[in-house]
């Protein structure tokens, strides 16, 4: 969460309480290797020296030896960029027992309410998926995420190409994409591919590495999160399937701390302990040190 240009210091003091909490859960993860954690995604990501800033030193040097617990131990302080307008349940996502401060929560002030979860018809009537962005509805995401809101769409041959690449063989036309099952959050569990030369499952966060999408730069790169409908394109005088097109909301696994929420929030009037509290249910803050 760069300072710049996510500079509201309540949110980076609840992302210095996150990071350091995880790093001090995580002592010795990687001790074979001579070290503690990766500077990367796989761990925390750190720039170096060269890419530290006065507001997010004046958040870790404010927040000094205070880090998150559940039942007197420290939590598993996961967080991601931007849950999509509801976190998710960390068993919705990997295959782990509940954790009960892991609990999908609503990214707005309108309570907690299921159906705030995203709709097919949420993220279909807003073809501009920024659109969404600064609708004033109470989103903490919204102002501060452009992956908030997205869409993508294959061509036959795209599918085809992204499909037998992840499964390892020729899979051939795709035919069908079917969500099979969702979890109370709106995130897909299960996905069948219906093809020419088989039909083919996923299952939870490793669906974004399945179902990949072509970037910019026209590689394929893991789907923004599992939070998503999808539906064919068909050719309107044949209604051969020419494509499919997918509507999302969110970037990351979705568990634990929104970054993006967290800057929401603060600019809302919410304090770090506030933020934490809402994206890791019934924790207290500690000062080990």
């Amino acid at each position: 969460m760069p300072p710049v240009p996510y500079g509201e210091l309540e949110a980076q003091k609840s992302q210095a309480i996150a990071a350091r909490t995880y790093a001090l859960s995580n002592m010795g993860k990687r001790g074979k290797d001579g070290y503690d954690l990766l500077p990367t995604t796989s761990d925390q990501v750190y720039g170096g020296y060269e890419a530290e800033h006065p507001i997010s030193n004046g958040a870790v040097d404010g927040t000094r030896g205070i880090v998150a617990t559940y039942e007197g131990k420290l939590i598993t302080a996961v967080f991601n960029s931007t849950s999509g307008g509801f976190s998710a349940n960390n068993e919705d996502v990997w295959n782990s027992d509940p954790v009960p401060y892991l609990r999908g929560v609503p990214d707005a002030q309108r309570g907690k309410a299921f159906e705030h979860v995203p709709s097919l018809d949420v993220f279909k009537n807003h073809s501009n998926s920024k659109s969404l962005r600064a609708a004033k509805e109470g989103d903490f995401e919204a102002d501060w995420s452009k992956y908030h809101r997205w869409n993508f769409e294959w061509t036959a041959e795209e599918i085809s190409d992204v499909l037998s690449t992840s499964y390892n063989t020729e899979v051939g036309k795709v035919y069908e994409i079917n969500v099979l099952e969702r979890s109370s959050s709106g995130r897909v569990l299960t996905i069948e591919f219906v093809t020419e030369n088989g039909t083919f499952y996923q299952y939870k966060d490793a669906i974004r590495t399945t179902l990949k999408y072509i970037n910019a730069s026209g590689n394929q790169a893991s789907l923004l999160s599992t939070l998503f409908h999808i539906e064919p394109v068909t050719n309107n005088k044949t209604k051969e399937v020419v494509g499919f097109k997918v509507f999302g909301g969110g970037w990351g696994h979705g568990v634990g701390l929104s970054q993006t929420g967290a800057v929401g929030m603060a600019e809302k009037g919410a304090t770090f302990e506030e933020i934490l509290k809402h994206y890791y249910q019934g924790i207290e803050l500690e000062v080990r040190y």
